[in-house]
Parts: C-alpha cells; structure tokens; sequence
C-alpha cells in the first residue's frame, strides 16, 4: 500500500472537515457553510460514503481529503500529505534524496549568514551608501535578508562544515584552473527563498557598473529561475488573506513596494511570467495584477507573460472558461497596471506613491488591454488583420458568463475593428463551429467494457493516453480536473495539461507522486491508430463528466427536505445539473 493509500484509508474526512468547520448531518451526507467563500445558506456538502466534499455555491468545486486540506490549508499536493499523515499517525520515511537537500539548503544558509555579516561590516560603508541611495532602509534590508559578498566565502563555507562541492552544486563558487573562487564576489546579495522560506539561491548586483549589472545562482537542484517569484516568502500571506497578487519584474520593485506597505507584491525577476509561476500563486490567490512598463519591451514583456503562462496569444483554441482557472474552479481576475514610460515601479513607487496607487487601483482587465495592444501590433485595416485581432480575443470573450459582459465587449472590438457587431458575431460563431469540429465522433465505443464503479479507472486510463499521446492537449483543455475523484490523479492532470513535456511534467510534481507517474508512463494503453485513441479518449472523459454529474446530483438531492423547498440558489444549481447531464447522455 502506498502512502498515499494509507492516509486515505485512515483520513476521515468528516473528521478532517469538522475540525475546521461545523457540520450538520442531513440525511446520510453532511451540510455546512462554505468555509471557501461567503453565504448565508449552506451549500458544502460531505459525503462519507465516497470520502468527498463538494460546494454547490459560488465555488463550485470539490474532491477528496486531499483537495480539502490544499485548499483550506493553502498548500501543495505533497504538504498535503505530511499535513494529513501527521493527523492519522501515518510515518513517512526520510529518503537519501530529502538528506541531500536538507545539505543543500543549509549550504545557503550558512552563505547568508556570511553575507549578511559582511553588509553589517566597517567595509561595506559603499554598499550600505548605494541602499541609502535607492532608498531602502535599514528595517527593510533586515527584512529582505540583504547581503553583500566580499571577503573569503571558501575558507568561510569550509569552516562551517561545507565541502566544496555542495557549496558548487548550489551555485555559490565556481571552478575555475586555478581553483575555486566566489561566483558573485562584488555583489550586492539579494537572497531568493522558496514561499516556506527556504533559501533555494541568489540574485546579486554589481556595485561598480560591471557587466553583467544583475546575476542569478544558476539553475541548481534548489533553484529554477521559471519556477520561482522572488519575494513570495513575505507575501504568501497577505496574498492568502486578499487573494490579490501583483507582479512586477525586479528584486528593487518588490523591496521598494514592501517597504511601503504593499505586502502583496512578488517578482518574475526579469522574465515574463511562467505556468510555473502561476503554479506557485495558483491555491493563494485569484486575482493578479502585472505591473510592467508601458514601453515597447514592457508591451512584449506583457504578451510574453501571457502567452506562456496562459497561452493567450495566437492560440484561438488555448483559453475557455475551464482552462482559465486555478484547477479549484475559481477563475483567474488578470489585469494590467502599465507603469508610466521611462519608469519602473520602483522609481515609481519612491517618487510618486500616489501615482502608483493610482495605477494599481485603475489597472485594465486583460481583455482591455488586449484589445488596445493588440490593435496597435496588428495592421487592422487589412480585412487578415480584423480576423487575426478576433482569433486573439474571441477565446477570452466567449469564456465571459455574463451575457451582458459579452455583449459589451463585442460592441468595443467592432467599433474598434470599424465593422458592426453582426459580422464580429458571425466571425466568432464560425470560429466555435471550427474549435468544435474535433468534437465529432463515430460509432465507437472501445472503453465500454471498462467498469466505471472499479474507483480510479477511468481516471487511469484517461492519463495513460494523454501521457503517450500529448498533441491531444490541445484538445482537451476545456475538461475540467473536477470530474477526477481522486487527488493525485487531478493534480497529474493539472500538472501535465501546463507542462510543455514529460521532463517538466517529472520536476514539477511533488515527490510523492513521481511513482504514480512513472506507473501511468509503463502502461501503454491498449494498440489503437489515433483515430481510435481520440474517439476512446472523448468517451472517457465524457464518462467522468456525466459520472460525475450524476454524483453531484445525487448529494444536492439527498439533502433536500421533501417539506422545505430548497433556496434560490440550490434550485438553479439543480436545474442547471439537469442540463449538463441531459447534455452529457446526448454526447454518446
């Protein structure tokens, strides 16, 4: 039995929910408010037959033990297991691979403290004159752990116990003929931690107008430039609490806005924003803000972000309203707060602070901004260049609920484009018939014999032939990971529908998952040519979904008082459950 197993086999979830929240049993299943967002009327249910949970309000969005812990808990697949199995008692086992970097993150840690040391010296007088300069204060400095390199890191990291070769596996010397020698000798030390605080690298800039101004710890075990927000130690917090984040680009923009109080800011440190980056943001916060230049390298910087953490632009096919969305079910508010031209946020923030609130309270929703900027790259005068600013946009506004939002945005882009609304319409109507056409299906049935009572199976089935067959992501990236019951499934799900490969897909799942994957990667699913995997892929998945509406039916009906009507709001949820499963019966 995996670990996994065991901590689902002895995780009650009545028990894990109710020390959270308190629960009113209805019928067989268990009622509260959601504890996710705010309602008057109780719309979280728990079952303990299935050990799940679900909310039928605003949230919309459920699962297992495991996806409750993450969500209340703010944490990761993997934390949620040490969570959970230090609530059942359940040992796990410290791998060489866990002592390794235990090594490594305390090699850091020692480097710190030197770095620390020496901007705390009599010789850093030049040092401490350059913080004053950029106005960062003393407490400030303390906060951001400022250092500054000088002086004999080696003999130093020696001293403390550090061989030469784990201070080199983390970045810290470098080996050169003549031996080892510091690799950010100079610098001043900006030390980059992990959202838990651990030290995981450094950025570092030069203090004597050498070339290159600013360097990175190079990629290490600990540390991956893509996958990490510089500042998201100190903001995890108040990102949780607001659930607003604001992006910005550099180690100087985050420490100038913390410094005056905007607790919430983190930085891609240079590069636009990655899925990876999302990821980190993704179970703390739904709102962001990316606060870039108004310039034209700020522009790009703005489309590069969004291109490859969302895959916005150029892709008609890439956004819907399920893709666009932290895998909870709770759909990303993106916004954009240009920075005036010739400034960064932190001359901004330090020279006009006003102006910078201002900004930031008046950024542009996406599409907005989207609209604006892409009409200026794109020659929408030309009859190809209308079409390609609608191809670009028609994702986002046909992934909008509100009808009246839709209609709004329509009226912008055709008085942008100078053509009436009917042809904007009639362009997106032909371009939804096109994201549909894959859709079509024959009269197979090759997963029929596949039993859907046998827990996990189709889930199984259904990542073994998305893992040998990724050009099917493209197509599948409306699913929604909610129709997976199982935690570890939806989160491979999740993880590899925002992996550009299997290598990627490896590193950024958490340890406890890398044996799940490598078990999918070994069952080759049964020979079919890729007309037939398709048509078996959109089976399954259309047999989770409907599964899984006919669940959730189940659970809204059963805590039904057959003499009280159900308030307003659990009403539309159930006709609007009839809906979708009416349709999903019409899809076979």
């Amino acid at each position: 039995m995996s670990v996994i197993e065991e901590i689902r086999t002895k995780a009650d979830i009545i028990d894990i929910v109710s020390s959270y929240i308190s629960l009113n049993q209805s019928g067989k299943y268990f009622k509260s408010i959601c504890p996710f967002h705010s309602e008057k009327t109780p719309s979280f249910i728990v079952n303990p037959d299935r050990q799940s949970w679900h909310c039928f309000g605003a949230c919309g969005t459920g699962g297992d033990v495991f996806s409750f812990v993450m969500r209340i808990e703010s944490i990761g697949f993997g934390e949620s297991i040490k969570f959970l199995a230090n609530k059942t008692g359940v040992k796990l086992k410290e791998k060489d691979n866990d002592l390794k970097f235990k090594e490594l993150y305390e090699a850091n840690l020692i480097a710190l403290r030197f770095f620390q040391d020496n901007l705390n010296s009599k010789n850093a007088k030049y040092a401490n004159e350059y913080l004053v300069k950029r106005g960062i204060d003393t407490e400030t400095a303390r906060m951001f752990n400022l250092g500054l390199s000088s002086g004999d890191l080696l003999s130093y990291l020696k001293t403390n116990g550090v061989k030469e070769n784990t201070a080199e596996s983390v970045g810290l010397i470098k080996k050169f003929d003549s031996g080892y020698r510091d690799f950010f000798k100079g610098r001043l030390m900006f030390p980059i931690h992990d959202w838990k605080g651990n030290v995981i690298g450094f950025g570092a800039r030069s203090l004597d107008d050498s070339i290159p101004k600013y360097v990175n710890t190079p990629a290490t075990s600990l540390f991956d430039k893509k996958s990490i927000l510089y500042g998201l130690n100190l903001a995890h917090g108040s990102i949780k609490k607001s659930k607003k984040a604001i992006i910005v680009e550099g180690y100087m923009d985050v420490i100038a806005a913390h410094q005056k109080g905007y607790s919430n800011v983190v930085a891609s440190m240079g590069t636009a924003i990655t899925k990876q980056q999302v990821g980190a943001l993704k179970f703390i916060g739904n709102e962001f803000i990316l606060a870039l230049d108004a310039d034209f390298a700020g522009q790009e910087a703005t489309l590069r972000s969004l291109d490859s953490a969302w895959e916005l632009i150029g892709n008609s096919q890439s956004l819907n309203k399920k893709s666009f969305s932290n895998g909870n079910n709770t759909p990303f508010s993106l916004k954009i707060a240009e920075v005036p031209q010739g400034q960064d946020p932190d001359e901004l923030i330090r020279k006009d602070f006003k102006k910078w609130e201002f900004i930031i309270d008046n950024s542009e929703p996406l599409i907005d901004y989207l609209i604006r900027i892409l009409s200026l790259k794109i020659d929408i005068k030309s009859g190809e260049g209308k079409m390609q600013l609608v191809k670009n946009v028609f994702p986002l506004i046909t992934s909008i609920d509100n009808f009246f939002d839709q209609d709004k945005y329509i009226r912008i882009l055709s008085k942008k484009l100078e053509v009436s609304e009917s042809s904007v319409r009639s362009s997106f109507s032909s371009l939804k018939n096109n994201n549909n056409d894959y859709r079509k299906k024959g009269d197979l049935h090759l997963i029929s014999n596949l039993n859907p009572k046998i827990e996990g199976q189709l889930e199984k089935y259904v990542l073994c032939l998305l893992l040998d067959n990724p050009e099917f992501k493209e197509d599948i990236l409306e699913y929604s990971p909610e129709n997976f019951s199982n935690s570890e499934y939806k989160e491979i799900f999740i993880r590899w529908r925002n992996s550009p490969n299997i290598d990627q897909l490896n590193n950024n799942l958490d340890g406890y998952l890398t044996n799940l994957l490598n078990e999918l990667l070994s069952n080759k699913p049964v020979s079919l040519d890729m007309k037939q995997k398709k048509h078996a892929l959109f089976e399954c998945l259309n047999r989770l979904e409907r599964d899984h509406l006919l669940e959730l039916q189940k659970e809204i009906l059963s805590t039904k008082h057959e003499k009280i009507p159900p308030p307003r709001d659990l009403e539309d949820k159930i006709i609007e459950l009839n809906k979708l499963i009416k349709k999903s019966f019409l899809k076979r």
